[in-house]
């Protein structure tokens, strides 16, 4: 792990102390994200120590996602934890946890900024679904519908396809992609579902790749067999996997370069068959 600097070590003997994780969302100028979350840190550093508070910040910088782990004293961590809510720089602040703890995982004052390897090996040591729903201050809501610890104990399927848009005006065409992504914007973030789409506007070749719980992709896959705005669907590749490839939700919007993304590892007979060159 990478420490932010001026750590100060802790009393090995501590009494009281609880362990609290919350998520929220970064709310910024265009722009300033990594400036803010890195004034965030600093003024951490700064302040936690007096107050004995350790813990872990980790920011997803496409969803603007943060989760923290703060660790420390009861009334120092609930106050703290109430000053964050109430920071204008956050929106969407939930609390996941809080629980009385007999030693830190984070052992040093300050804060770190966690690393997508950080990030992984907290989530790794995280209470399971049904551990969760046993401690104080537990929203089983808000767990399942993280974009950023989403994946606990979740089956994770890719699925990619290749279709034809149907026959229609150039203009009508345009509608309808903008609507298939306008509508995988906003639904594919409640389902947990990301992926990629490549278009080509002079064949209608439709190539799409999802990933995300195993049955949202399936019921998603299925519905898309069923639109009438899709002809001569084909499954090209359905696999079970441990980590995504789009680390945001909703759908990305690919060009002819960035969906070669989408053919690695496809078997060479199924991109013969594409107009995708």
């Amino acid at each position: 792990m990478s420490f932010a600097t001026v750590a100060q070590d802790l009393p090995s003997l501590e009494s009281d102390l609880v362990r609290l994780i919350y998520t929220s969302k970064l709310r910024c100028e265009n722009g300033r994200a990594e400036m803010t979350i890195t004034e965030i840190l600093q003024r951490s550093v700064r302040n936690n120590p007096t107050r004995k508070i350790s813990g872990m910040l980790y920011f997803n910088s496409f969803t603007l996602e943060i989760l923290q782990v703060l660790e420390g004293p009861k009334n120092s961590v609930e106050e703290l934890y109430q000053v964050i809510a109430a920071d204008g720089r956050h929106s969407e602040v939930n609390l996941l946890v809080e629980e009385g703890i007999e030693t830190r995982k984070y052992m040093e004052w300050g804060m770190l900024r966690g690393t997508d390897v950080d990030f992984r090996e907290m989530k790794s040591s995280l209470p399971t679904t049904k551990e969760w729903s046993d401690l104080p201050g537990f929203d089983l809501n808000i767990v399942e519908h993280l974009p950023i610890a989403g994946d606990l104990d979740m089956k994770l399927l890719r699925i990619t396809y290749h279709s034809i848009l149907r026959e229609s005006s150039f203009d009508e065409q345009n509608r309808i992609m903008d609507d298939i992504l306008i509508r995988a914007q906003k639904k594919n973030k409640e389902l947990l579902v990301g992926g990629m789409l490549y278009y080509n506007t002079e064949s209608r070749d439709i190539l799409q790749c999802i990933e995300g719980p195993e049955n949202a992709i399936d019921d998603l896959f299925k519905a898309i067999e069923n639109d009438p705005r899709h002809q001569n669907v084909q499954l090209v590749l359905r696999e079970m996997i441990k980590d995504r490839r789009f680390k945001a939700f909703g759908m990305l919007w690919a060009n002819r370069a960035e969906s070669k993304a989408i053919l690695e590892n496809l078997p060479d007979t199924v991109i013969e068959q594409l107009s995708i060159k």
